[in-house]
């Protein structure tokens, strides 16, 4: 399926892709309307230095401090919103033709647990190769189940690290599990989980990944489904592979925290003509593009079977 920033995604039923040769491919594309989004990052009213990604094919990233304005275009997009020390806002925002105010307000982060590796494993229990480096780490250290990428996991293996003592989640709170993941799986087959257990004997999962995602991702994890209880967290790999060389440079893991707390959104719908802000009092449209987007598609062989379709 064909995607661009600033135009709608055009499925393509029944294509047909050339196997010994390239296939090249006129695509008519429809554009979006341009769309204005302002407001404030706010924490009780208070503006705060906050990130903000909006999800688009290519995803647009806006480091702001209170107010902010971003020039997109319409239709529904994930936002993600994370200031430190404050609980994030994850959710989807509807874009309009034209301008719209949005204001976010943001908790300040009540933290249950975290883990930075900075000191010692002394608050988990490892099973396999895990140790601490320094080399590959989103700051200061990680953690890795194969030494940070020089070396494979075995084949075969059942490896992780599970907190040592049980944690105590509130009832009626809305917590969060947040990390930096650095993953390289066999897609589909080497699974990395995020468990829970009342216990530490019989576990449930909450979150499963595999493939090639080797850069620092965040990582979130809902556990509200686990208010009010007391567990145990591990994160765990494993392996099924038939030969060693199917196996690949593993996990690595940085920066755990579980916090609760709440984040909120306030919107206002604002007709274009009279929309007006006391920190963007102009509101510039983006570049104007085509009517008709046609892009020309060039198909490897080598990364299609034959006759299949887009």
């Amino acid at each position: 399926m064909p995607r661009k920033n600033g135009y709608w995604d055009k499925v393509m039923p029944g294509t047909t892709v050339n196997n010994s040769s390239w296939t090249t491919i006129q695509i008519p594309m429809d554009p979006k309307a341009s769309a204005v989004m302002y407001g404030t990052i706010n924490s009780s009213g208070t503006g705060i230095p906050a990130r903000i990604i909006i999800k688009d094919v290519v995803p647009d990233t806006l480091w702001v401090t209170g107010d902010y304005i971003y020039h997109g275009y319409e239709g529904e997009y994930q936002i993600e919103i994370t200031a430190d020390g404050y609980y994030p806002y994850l959710g989807t925002v509807n874009l309009h033709p034209g301008s719209q105010v949005q204001h976010f307000n943001l908790s300040p982060a009540t933290v249950l647990f975290e883990e930075d590796w900075e000191s010692d494993t002394a608050q988990w229990e490892l099973e396999g190769p895990w140790v601490i480096i320094s080399d590959l780490s989103e700051s200061g250290h990680a953690i890795t189940d194969s030494w940070g990428g020089r070396g494979h996991y075995a084949q075969n293996c059942n490896v992780w690290i599970k907190t040592a003592n049980p944690i105590q989640i509130p009832a009626g709170s809305s917590p969060l599990l947040t990390f930096e993941s650095h993953l390289h799986t066999e897609w589909d087959h080497d699974p990395v989980r995020v468990e829970a257990s009342p216990d530490g004997q019989s576990w449930t999962q909450l979150w499963i990944n595999s493939g090639r995602q080797d850069w620092w991702q965040d990582t979130y994890v809902d556990l509200s489904s686990l208010a009010g209880q007391s567990v145990y967290l591990r994160f765990r790999l494993q392996d099924s592979s038939t030969a060693d060389e199917l196996t690949d440079p593993g996990w690595t893991i940085d920066n755990i925290k579980l916090v609760t707390g709440t984040a909120t959104l306030n919107a206002n719908m604002v007709n274009p003509v009279d929309a007006r802000s006391p920190f963007a009092p102009k509101l510039t449209p983006p570049l104007q593009i085509p009517n008709q987007l046609l892009p020309t598609v060039w198909l490897s062989p080598a990364k299609c079977r034959s006759r299949s379709s887009i």
